[in-house]
């Protein structure tokens, strides 16, 4: 049964994708066979899905990304219709639901050094997509949400270690407040 209808958002992140056969063709099959709300990957699994075979992925990291990400999600948003909004995550992330786009240049070099904040930011537009139907905004929430957290939580850890810098992150989840998110959330309207 489709998510849809029950009234659950369908958040693909499209974790691997071009990684081995069987997950891209997995990840086309689902997108072929569901209507998606949003999807949210790396660079390289979103070229992948874009159908860029330049793009390098290894495991579940993007080692090369696609070299225009502003063309990349609004002409993967176009392919589905403008039906799902298509979210990237990098450095900066871009958000497209067709007709607009944005980037979110939010966040921290050391979200690299922890194992699934990409799993983390994709429940995050979950958590959005229950409470907006605009994925769009669902998807600019996660992405903002998320490098808030990690820029305040990367001040809050200065000089300790990866694992002193995942506690101050969960902890900024769990304290951040719509004034620290109003300012500092970095999003800057492309179309």
């Amino acid at each position: 049964m489709q998510p849809t209808k029950k009234g659950i958002p369908f958040v693909l992140d499209p974790v691997g994708m071009g990684t081995t056969e069987l997950r891209t063709r997995t990840i086309e099959q689902l997108t072929n066979s569901f209507e998606l709300q949003l999807i949210k990957g790396n660079s390289g699994e979103i070229g992948r899905l874009h159908g860029d075979h330049t793009v390098d992925v290894r495991g579940v990291d993007s080692i090369a990304g696609v070299t225009d990400p502003v063309t990349t999600v609004r002409d993967l948003a176009i392919k589905f219709n403008g039906r799902t909004v298509v979210a990237l995550s990098g450095k900066t992330d871009y958000v497209s639901d067709r007709q607009r786009i944005v980037s979110v240049p939010n966040g921290s070099e050391r979200l690299l050094l922890l194992t699934g904040m990409g799993f983390t930011v994709a429940a995050l537009m979950g958590c959005f997509a229950q409470v907006t139907k605009d994925y769009f905004v669902a998807a600019i929430g996660g992405f903002t949400v998320m490098g808030v957290c990690a820029e305040l939580a990367d001040k809050k850890a200065s000089g300790h270690g990866p694992a002193s810098f995942q506690i101050a992150l969960f902890d900024q989840f769990a304290m951040l407040t719509s004034a620290e998110l109003e300012q500092h959330m970095n999003i800057t309207v492309i179309a």
